[in-house]
């Protein structure tokens, strides 16, 4: 039994998952997101509102579905994926390297900082240690700050430096992970077998080995192997690491 309701295909029915072959990325990352057990998890913990297809995270659960899911509020697993895409927060610099800009902000408030004051007071706590987003690490935009009151050669200068440092990060991360984009559907289904009684890796092959025989003879060719089972927990394997990628990366 499908352990999501509705919302996600029965893992044996190949037609529907060939319409996830051209979505959108955000689509990609909201097939993956609803599949994660943290996010099914946070969900169940989430507070009810009126509207039954979205929840307001738990307290224990705000940061991790402001930062990692990328959404404000929790939206239901079963939904389908051109009622989500819009609403994940956009990926980019919002936070100091050591520390984030809303305690900066809070911090002057709790000391009753005057506002003359506050810039010299936010300079103290910079420095020059900044001075790109963190979040640069996990997606494809970056913020810098400068001190227009210092020389801007060196800063940008060291701005450069780091540019160059994040994005050679973010590419080795995220090309190779979109090289097999192709295969994404066939972890989907992986993923769905897992969730819905996982009939165990024997049976999977056998049903996906018949599959190709009529549909697929290259999938065919490569399922036709002297140990099948090891075959399937490769998938699988690969499936629950590419779902842990899409969540961060796209």
């Amino acid at each position: 039994m499908n352990t999501l309701g509705s919302g996600i295909p029965n893992w044996k029915d190949r037609d529907a998952y060939l319409k996830y072959v051209d979505i959108h990325d955000r689509s990609w990352r909201w097939e993956f997101l609803r599949r994660d057990p943290d996010y099914q998890r946070a969900w169940e913990r989430a507070e009810k509102t009126d509207l039954s297809e979205w929840r307001v995270p738990a307290r224990e659960d705000k940061q991790l579905s402001e930062n990692l899911f990328r959404l404000h509020n929790l939206f239901d697993p079963k939904m389908v994926r051109n009622r989500i895409g819009d609403a994940f927060i956009v990926r980019g610099g919002s936070t100091f390297k050591y520390l984030k800009s809303e305690d900066a902000l809070e911090l002057i408030d709790k000391l009753n900082i005057p506002p003359e004051s506050q810039m010299d007071f936010l300079r103290s706590i910079i420095k020059d240690v900044l001075v790109l987003s963190d979040a640069a690490n996990d997606g494809d935009l970056s913020l810098a700050i400068f001190d227009l009151n210092r020389p801007l050669a060196e800063q940008l200068k060291n701005i450069k430096h780091l540019l160059e440092g994040q994005q050679k990060y973010y590419k080795e991360k995220l090309i190779p992970f979109r090289k097999h984009k192709k295969l994404w559907p066939r972890y989907l289904r992986m993923l769905d077998a897992q969730a819905q009684g996982d009939p165990g890796a024997m049976e999977i092959h056998k049903h996906l080995l018949h599959e190709a025989e009529q549909h697929d003879v290259y999938l065919y060719d490569e399922m036709n192997v002297d140990n099948p089972a090891t075959l399937v927990s490769d998938w699988q394997t690969a499936a629950n690491e590419v779902r842990n990628k899409a969540i961060r990366y796209l």
